[in-house]
């Protein structure tokens, strides 16, 4: 279990050597998000609760320093470095700095993100001011899922796929939103996830999806879940519409259009490849049919995005974007998409960069289900 985090930490100070760097400091604030990266996860395989960071310099064993002490016994079991509790986490690192040998200008930050000025302050009293950062070139490292990395985020469609399930199975007229929602994150936990970014929202004409609220559910509603949960760290995402009751000609025919539309994008997908192309292949359909104006702000903003926590690269699934896409690269690929026939709809899975070309992780691409008989 150790092995990936080792390669992860050597391929850190690889990449730290290329630009002059001897050693790193990873810094973890203990607040997530599946839209940055925690470099302390990455690194050692430990979800913080609260300021954590660790010293990764070559010839030397890494010690993580956590805050809060009673969360001890926790990182010991599941980091893959050796654990301390500290009381002043920037003195400690600091120490640990100046036991390698390193000066302050040849160590690097990742993590900078993460620092409020009082930090930055705290940290420069402990290990100097000459650090540099180097959130970027982490970020750099791991956008490439390794097959570790990988495995886990498969595990976490899967979790996604058998709670949006569950969800189809459960929901019901009368029922209200967070009721749902609710039942959906225990269930999904109960599988594995260890944390769940969850949006369900519903109405007869959607005109996006948001957080779960009070609304009861009725027949004739259309569904929108979007379904992200996080399994050890690695989050994975589907996006899916389903209707309570009977699906009318008007929104099959809706629904499949944003179905070719994501096809068409998951063919553009491979190695070389920018994100900008991926995208112009998912608006193609969508143009065609004559709702180019409903592919632009205000209506549309994004294709898709990165999810961390080991790299959020590539952030954003935009026409304009220049990211070249790589062997192992992973992100969210959603058409989803308001048209004025039946309103918002959800169309999403995630995907992985293979060497000939996208691979979805869901069983099945998305559908437009029928629930709530």
């Amino acid at each position: 279990m150790d092995e990936p985090f080792v390669r992860r930490r050597e391929r850190l100070l690889d990449a730290a050597a290329a630009v002059g760097l001897e050693a790193l400091v990873c810094f973890s604030s203990g607040i997530h998000s599946f839209i940055e990266m925690d470099p302390v996860w990455y690194a050692t395989g430990h979800k913080p609760l609260g300021p954590s960071g660790l010293v990764v310099a070559s010839g030397g064993d890494p010690v993580l320093h956590i805050q809060p002490s009673w969360d001890l016994a926790r990182a010991r079991e599941s980091a893959t470095v050796e654990v301390r509790p500290c009381t002043d986490l920037f003195a400690s690192l600091g120490r640990d700095l100046a036991s390698t040998g390193v000066g302050v200008g040849a160590a690097g930050v990742c993590g900078t993100e993460k620092l409020g000025a009082s930090d930055v302050e705290r940290l420069d009293a402990a290990v100097g001011t000459g650090w540099r950062d180097f959130d970027e070139g982490a970020q750099q490292v791991a956008v490439v899922k390794d097959q570790h990395e990988r495995e886990l985020i498969r595990r976490a469609t899967w979790i996604a796929e058998e709670g949006y399930r569950h969800a189809l199975a459960e929901v019901r007229p009368g029922m209200r939103e967070y009721e749902l929602a609710g039942q959906l994150d225990v269930f999904m936990r109960e599988l594995g996830a260890d944390d769940n970014f969850l949006i369900v929202s519903a109405s007869l004409h959607n005109l996006s999806v948001h957080a779960p609220g009070d609304r009861i559910f009725a027949e004739g509603d259309i569904l929108l879940a979007e379904i992200s949960p996080s399994f050890k760290g690695a989050f994975a995402q589907i996006c899916r519409t389903a209707v309570i009751g009977d699906i009318s000609f008007t929104l099959a025919d809706g629904y499949e259009l944003l179905r070719e539309a994501y096809r068409q994008g998951l063919a553009a997908v491979r190695p070389g490849a920018t994100m900008g192309q991926v995208v112009e292949a998912v608006n193609g359909p969508i143009e065609a049919a004559g709702f180019e104006e409903f592919c632009r702000p205000p209506y549309m903003r994004t294709r898709g995005h990165g999810m961390g926590i080991g790299s959020p690269l590539p952030i954003s699934v935009s026409a304009d974007s220049l990211i070249e896409l790589k062997e192992g690269m992973s992100f969210v690929l959603h058409p989803n998409q308001y048209l004025p026939p039946t309103g918002y709809l959800l169309c999403g899975d995630h995907v992985v960069v293979g060497p000939d070309g996208g691979e979805a992780l869901s069983a099945r691409i998305a559908q437009l289900d029928v629930t709530g008989r």
